[in-house]
């Protein structure tokens, strides 16, 4: 059996430079037998292969998350290098009162829905684009209700199951108004997947 004080001693000598075969021969003569060095240089291999098994896959985990990073940031810049600079200061977040930010009631062949939206930019909104998709068809509503900053607009949809199918999306888009033209602020837009109706 190999004791843990000669590897350690393998160990610190080999960092001060010596080499294996130096050790092998120094240990030799001072009365340790062939075997049992053997066994320490194997074990202590086996210690080392262990860490640069670790190493790599920290380093490798590393370099991955780097690269994952990197390519979200330049996606990120893509998206955004060109923003409509009119829709600077445009901001929606949805509202939720008590805990409620969607209430949705099914009433059998149709849903009641309503999205409470707050703009918390400091830009006023003139209209919501209201996107709502279905699994039989797509279509759009506007609210047309001015939204100053700070306030909140309740955006109503009557949702009619049988034509537009089972509701798989809501998208809401902020509009404002530049020199009497209307701009769509969709990076900006609030989307929602699951809704679910009492």
């Amino acid at each position: 059996m190999v004791n843990d004080e000669l590897i350690n001693y393998i160990k610190q000598v080999k960092k001060s430079g010596h080499s294996d075969e130096t050790i092998v021969n120094h240990l030799k003569n001072h009365g340790y037998n062939e075997k049992v060095i053997d066994d320490a240089f194997e074990k202590l291999n086996k210690k080392l292969d262990k860490l640069l098994i670790i190493i790599i896959i920290l380093v490798s985990s590393a370099a991955i998350l780097l690269i994952i990073s990197l390519f979200i940031g330049l996606k990120a810049k893509i998206s955004f290098s060109n923003p409509n600079p009119v829709c600077d200061g445009v901001e929606i977040i949805q509202y939720k009162y008590q805990d409620l930010g969607v209430i949705c009631n099914n009433l059998g062949s149709s849903l009641n829905i309503q999205i409470p939206v707050e703009n918390s930019g400091n830009k006023t909104i003139n209209s919501l684009g209201l996107k709502i998709a279905g699994s039989k068809k797509q279509f759009e509503q506007e609210n047309t209700n001015l939204l100053e900053p700070g306030k909140v607009s309740i955006n109503s949809i009557n949702y009619n199951l049988e034509e537009n199918g089972k509701l798989t999306e809501i998208t809401i888009i902020p509009r404002i108004y530049d020199n009497d033209k209307e701009k769509k602020c969709s990076d900006f837009s609030l989307s929602f997947k699951e809704i679910s109706c009492n």
